[in-house]
C-alpha cells in the first residue's frame, strides 16, 4: 500500500472526530479520504508519557492505537457527514500485526494509513488494512476489525 503521502490535510479539530481527549489522543495531524484510505502523522513526545517505557523508548505496540485512532478518523468523518460527533469504536481483533522495528524514540514521526476493506455503520464489524511508516520506510502492518456500537451509555 503506498504511504498516501499526497493526501490533502483535514481542516477540522481532531476532537470533533475522535473520542479520545489528551492524553489518550495520540494523533498530530489527519489528512483526508481518497478512495476510502485516510491516513495521520504522529510525531512522539512528551504529550505520549503514559506510553514510554522505562526505558525512554515507545514499544511497537503503540502503532496498534495510532492505526486504531487513524482508523477513527475516517469514522468521525463519516459520523459528521451523517450529522452526529465522535462515537467510541472498539478493536475486536487483528490479523497479523508484524512490526519492523522494536520500540521508537522520541521525537520520531510515524505516519500511518488505513485503508476500509468493509465498513458498516453500527450493525456489523468493519475491516482496515493499516500500515505505518517511519522516513518513508514501512515499519508495521496490521488488518483490524472494529466495531462502532450505535449507542453505549455506559461509556458516554
Amino acid at each position: 500500500m503506498p504511504d498516501y503521502s499526497d493526501l490533502p490535510p483535514i481542516d477540522i479539530p481532531l476532537t470533533d472526530l475522535l473520542p479520545q481527549k489528551a492524553p489518550m489522543l495520540l494523533i498530530g495531524k489527519a489528512f483526508g479520504t481518497e478512495g476510502g484510505v485516510v491516513a495521520s502523522e504522529t510525531t512522539l513526545g512528551r504529550e505520549h508519557e503514559l506510553f514510554i517505557q522505562p526505558s525512554g523508548v515507545f514499544g511497537s505496540w503503540i502503532l496498534l492505537e495510532l492505526m486504531a485512532q487513524t482508523i477513527g478518523i475516517y469514522a468521525g468523518l463519516r459520523n459528521r457527514a451523517a450529522g452526529s460527533g465522535p462515537r467510541i469504536g472498539f478493536i475486536l481483533g487483528t490479523r497479523s500485526f508484524t512490526a519492523a522495528v522494536p520500540a521508537f524514540r522520541p521525537g520520531e514521526t510515524i505516519r500511518v494509513t488505513a485503508e476500509c476493506l468493509a465498513y458498516f455503520e453500527s450493525e456489523l464489524p468493519s475491516q482496515f488494512e493499516c500500515v505505518a511508516y517511519r522516513e518513508g520506510a514501512e515499519v508495521g502492518r496490521a488488518r483490524l476489525t472494529v466495531y462502532q456500537p450505535e449507542k453505549i451509555p455506559q461509556f458516554s
